[in-house]
């Protein structure tokens, strides 16, 4: 096979083609499906799915459908691709399930021809990487990505802490205090979109809905959103179509987009009978009018949408009791009474015309925002650290100490991961550099004259790579200075 010389790693997004083949991500299982599209209306593409053996509509713009890859295109993960196995001349079909564009490398997921599951990084010029079904016919056994593996990408760089059961049984005295109640949600990954869905309609059964119709936000809102994904706009495909699996957790930027979709505030409860965390706060109450008249009748708060965090990427609904009735009734009132989705494909649809009109944001979403970006920093697991920290009395020390050791651990643990998969990178790609050799890294060696510890520098080596000026500003964004 001759040599690829111009493989591209990101810049997506070209007009599709009547009668042109292409790829379905299956949301649910994590794996691509082969389409043909069949009819082109605007937006809408009718597409013939040959996994599900049935016509299907897609919105392009949602970023399900992608194109297929062929020598010259970039790549994007969920993409398959031929690929050679090692040492062999058999052939099989992989999918891609990372992207690093620093080391012009993909990560390859397949089933190699003894039905082991095997994943790979390589090179884009590689000669054993071709179009899907060169070599294979497009035919053998299908790969899929699981949302454990999403998950472990995604938040790679994320500390995390695990509450114990006196710290749990505090967050639900403290709800108590105010007459609100935890009701809790399923622990399946799919958490945080339960508690919204419980929210918004009274049940945690639509978290799918839910799930799907913040995905397709994010991509109408892709100008804004993506400076807060790893990878910026580069990246941000990728991760949208990885957060759309079942199972994948959801986050801060997921957290901002359903507060704008239901124009409510989103408060997080966590440890205290305050909000940890509120997004887009600005929105406090909504004007009714008189339609006989067109004169301002009534002034009616806004009821927040309220979920608590437990740490370690775990939300529960937090509702309000009779205890408190003017609460209970505006949250009752509150429920969206139309078939879940009908709602959310409205906003979508205006939000695509206004797009398409070119229209300003509206205030109060501009003001959200930029407290959203002045925020952006503060994840919910430091927040909530700092908060048993800081009001912690007597009594508590002995949990606080306890947490103080848990988040400790798991940061050592997350850095002895991180180091160690960064030398066996390093091995296979015959560097042989050892733990030894960071010293003679120059980028490390930079940062260790400037005061940080070998430990951070070895991190932000590992995520930015041999970019300098990346590798200081994370540094001095974290200011661990070493003692």
């Amino acid at each position: 096979m001759e040599c690829i010389q111009d493989n591209k790693i990101k810049e997506i997004n070209e007009d599709f083609n009547y009668d042109e083949v292409v790829e379905i991500i299956d949301q649910e299982r994590g794996c691509v499906n082969e389409g043909k599209i069949l009819s082109i209306r605007g937006d809408l593409l009718i597409i013939y799915n040959k996994g599900t053996n049935r016509e299907e509509r897609y919105n392009k713009d949602d970023n399900v459908v992608i194109k297929l890859w062929e020598p010259g295109r970039p790549f994007q993960v969920f993409n398959r691709v031929d690929i050679q196995l090692l040492d062999s001349d058999y052939w099989v079909i992989g999918m891609i399930t990372d992207i690093n564009e620093d080391k012009k490398q993909i990560c390859v997921k397949y089933t190699d021809n003894k039905r082991n599951i095997k994943e790979e990084w390589i090179n884009i010029y590689s000669q054993r990487i071709s179009e899907v079904g060169r070599h294979t016919g497009g035919r053998g056994p299908s790969v899929t990505l699981s949302a454990e593996e999403i998950n472990q990408k995604l938040f790679k760089n994320r500390k995390f802490i695990t509450l114990n059961e006196d710290q749990e049984e505090k967050i639900r005295e403290n709800l108590q205090k105010i007459n609100f109640l935890i009701k809790q949600m399923g622990g399946d990954g799919n958490c945080m979109f339960r508690a919204v869905s419980d929210q918004i309609y009274g049940n945690e059964d639509y978290h799918n809905i839910i799930r799907e119709k913040c995905m397709d936000y994010l991509m109408i809102e892709r100008d804004f959103f993506s400076q807060f994904v790893e990878g910026g706009d580069k990246e941000f495909e990728n991760y949208v179509n990885m957060k759309r699996k079942s199972g994948v957790w959801g986050d801060d930027v997921e957290l901002q987009a359903v507060s704008e979709i239901y124009n409510r505030p989103i408060e997080i409860y966590s440890g205290s009978d305050k909000p940890l965390k509120t997004f887009h706060e600005n929105v406090n109450e909504f004007k009714s009018k008189d339609e006989r008249d067109n004169t301002i009748q009534k002034v009616q708060k806004i009821c927040p949408i309220r979920i608590s965090y437990h740490g370690k990427e775990h939300y529960n609904s937090v509702i309000p009791t009779k205890m408190n009735l003017d609460i209970w009734k505006l949250y009752k009132d509150s429920m969206i009474e139309r078939a879940p989705g009908e709602y959310e494909d409205e906003i979508l649809y205006i939000k695509r015309k206004e797009k398409l009109n070119k229209s300003k944001e509206k205030k109060e979403i501009e003001e959200s925002r930029k407290l959203f970006i002045q925020t952006k920093d503060k994840y919910l697991d430091d927040m909530l650290l700092d908060l048993l920290l800081n009001e912690g009395g007597k009594n508590d020390q002995k949990i606080i100490e306890q947490s103080k050791l848990e988040y400790k651990k798991e940061q050592d643990d997350i850095l002895k991961k991180v180091i160690d998969e960064s030398i066996k990178d390093a091995k296979n790609e015959k560097t042989n550099l050892k733990e030894t050799d960071y010293f003679s890294n120059p980028v490390i060696q930079s940062a260790l004259e400037c005061g940080f510890s070998l430990e951070d520098a070895v991190m932000a080596w590992t995520i930015y790579g041999d970019n300098q000026d990346l590798v200081m500003q994370y540094l001095l964004s974290t200011k661990n200075y070493s003692n």
